[in-house]
């Protein structure tokens, strides 16, 4: 198969995981009908993402997409693919029944061994840490903080019921994305070329995390937590500070062709909405914590971007350089504890301001970075 005809291929299988699962947060001036909206979306993208019915007949029609482009797919295939499809209904599954458990009021009380429990006490988070010491922490904490591996219980006695559903969501989601990519790479298995089988499918995390487990940060690995540092970190800021944007994880297909680490999203005035008949704009970063690579890397998605059309997922992509010594603040976040907000938490004020404003300098206002940058460090 030529690669410009793969590209194609991954594109409509990265377009078809996009629909499936990618959603991400709004923030809105109510935060009840800020959450009951995200709620919706989430729930909708989470439907699509694994059907609780008629899986055989979602397997056979992907298997049948597949062999139809001249992508070849083996019994043995089809067989994986329906078990990946089984442990998405199992997930999904789960889920309704922890959702009916929220609304019911039967929500399991007792902490989980290695879950950490939060309450919500005089309008803020507490986490309810081993040693009895309440740590403050933020919903947009807590949500970032499942992208590097800390799990959390919402105490249904005092945390709001719609940010216990909202957890849940996230929850769910972060265990159907490696889902939906293994299911991408069984679906092409066998059929990649030279260059086509080097792309990682998020590997990344598993590197990353066995980095933070061992200590062992190599290079590759400080680019993968640097990426997810300077993501946890302006998830966090969207959600608690109601910023004007909001950002996603990037697909397979984003991922791996068009090396988009993630993608953050900037609503349209109203203006815009009718001039451009979209209701936000796109752009994909891709991001870098090494001087010596920005060079390479902002020529390579140069060039991606002139590929850009009308029916790619983003608008526009930009290269950000962002230096950051990784092994440092992994040393001290595995030191202290794991608190909530990962490693990045360890960066001085002044590089986390950096962070925002190199990564958001050309994307929000002047006048917008502004006032988010008064309501994190001056309020």
């Amino acid at each position: 198969m030529l690669r410009g005809e793969m590209f194609g291929h991954f594109r409509r299988y990265g377009e078809k995981a996009k629909e499936q699962i990618d959603r991400s947060l709004e923030t809105d001036e109510a935060h009840e009908r800020r959450i009951a909206e995200l709620l919706e979306d989430e729930w909708e993208a989470l439907k699509q993402a694994a059907r609780s019915g008629e899986l055989r007949a979602e397997v056979d029609e992907l298997v049948g997409e597949a062999l139809q482009e001249g992508v070849g797919t083996s019994e043995l295939t089809q067989q994986k693919i329906f078990e990946i499809q089984k442990e998405k209904q199992m997930i999904m599954r789960k889920l309704k029944e922890r959702l009916r458990a929220i609304d019911g009021d039967q929500e399991l009380q007792e902490p989980t061994e290695g879950v950490r429990v939060v309450i919500y006490q005089n309008g803020r988070y507490l986490w309810k840490k081993d040693d009895g010491t309440d740590y403050p922490i933020t919903l947009g904490s807590i949500l970032a903080d499942i992208g590097w591996g800390n799990r959390y219980q919402l105490d249904p006695e005092t945390c709001p019921r719609l940010d216990r559903k909202l957890y849940a969501l996230e929850e769910a989601r972060e265990d159907l994305l490696p889902l939906l990519d293994k299911q991408l790479r069984r679906q092409v298995s066998g059929q990649l070329d030279g260059s086509m089988q080097s792309l990682s499918f998020r590997s990344n995390s598993k590197l990353m995390h066995k980095a933070l487990d061992t200590g062992e940060v190599t290079d590759t690995a400080s680019g993968f937590i640097g990426e997810q540092v300077v993501f946890s970190y302006l998830k966090t800021i969207s959600i608690d500070y109601k910023a004007g944007f909001r950002v996603e994880p990037a697909d397979v297909y984003q991922d791996a062709v068009q090396k988009i680490d993630f993608i953050v999203v900037v609503p349209h005035d109203e203006a815009e909405k009718i001039r451009t008949g979209k209701t936000s704009r796109k752009i994909g970063v891709q991001l870098t914590i090494s001087p010596q690579r920005f060079a390479e890397k902002k020529e390579g998605i140069d060039k991606l971007k002139e590929q850009l059309t009308d029916e790619d997922e983003v608008d526009d992509m930009v290269t950000v350089l962002v230096p950051m010594r990784i092994k440092p603040l992994v040393e001290a976040w595995n030191t202290q504890g794991r608190p909530p907000g990962g490693p990045g938490q360890f960066l001085a004020p002044d590089a986390r301001l950096e962070i925002l404003t190199r990564v958001m300098g050309s994307l929000i206002s002047k006048n917008e970075r502004l006032e988010l940058v008064r309501k994190i460090y001056m309020e």
